[in-house]
């Protein structure tokens, strides 16, 4: 799997927020994405999430056969379907977009259901094992899926939010600040999963911080803005 952008810009009121970024990452590699607040890194990664439309330029993904599943400047429906369901993104405050009085269980209940639906597919214990093999493999006490979301702590929240993102088992995942709001010692326990993932997989990521330390750790490569 390799994900190419191609001479990337984006303008906002006639305003450039980024312009020309190019780049190519290969499965198991991480790319860090850095650069002084405001150039640009979140809406990069909004734009790459097909929630903002890009001013010039373009971004594919294809599969280690060459077949492209995406061509942002010439794509289908069903492309875009396909596209959407290979990448995955986490935020600084991921938690904030989960209802708060939902239980932990159905926070990774819904995207499995979302999909599946569209298959015709059910299967009780289908999710329940999935369930169980994305919280061990993000470190998210099973125990815990019981509980509503607001009683987590704050490093709990954020294993739970990369559990959600990864529980389709996506392509691409993009991280926007993922630690940044974390105590020090919790930023390495999620440092060090986020390793092993990379590691363990062949995911693409892209890694968007101001900490350097941590992209240096973490990253193959590093972009700046």
């Amino acid at each position: 799997m390799m994900f190419e952008v191609k001479n990337l810009s984006f303008s906002f009121d006639h305003h450039k927020v980024f312009e020309d970024v190019s780049f190519t990452v290969n499965e198991s590699q991480a790319l860090g994405v850095t650069g002084p607040s405001g150039c640009g890194k979140s809406t990069l990664a909004s734009t790459l999430m097909l929630q903002r439309k890009v001013s010039n330029g373009s971004f594919n993904l294809t599969s280690n056969d060459k077949k492209i599943i995406f061509n942002s400047s010439k794509f289908t429906k069903i492309q875009k379907k396909d596209y959407l369901g290979s990448i995955s993104m986490i935020f600084q405050n991921s938690w904030s977009i989960v209802n708060p009085f939902w239980i932990c269980e159905q926070v990774l209940l819904e995207p499995l259901l979302i999909r599946d639906q569209e298959i015709g597919f059910s299967n009780s214990a289908h999710y329940t094992k999935k369930i169980k093999n994305i919280c061990k493999k993000v470190g998210f006490d099973v125990l815990l899926l019981g509980k509503k979301t607001s009683k987590l702590s704050g490093g709990q929240k954020q294993r739970l939010s990369i559990a959600r993102s990864l529980i389709l088992q996506p392509k691409v995942l993009i991280l926007d600040e993922p630690i940044s709001s974390l105590d020090v010692s919790i930023q390495a326990q999620i440092m060090a999963m986020l390793l092993q993932i990379k590691k363990n997989s062949n995911i693409i990521m892209l890694f968007i911080s101001h900490d350097k330390n941590w992209m240096n750790i973490l990253c193959d490569e590093i972009l700046y803005l």
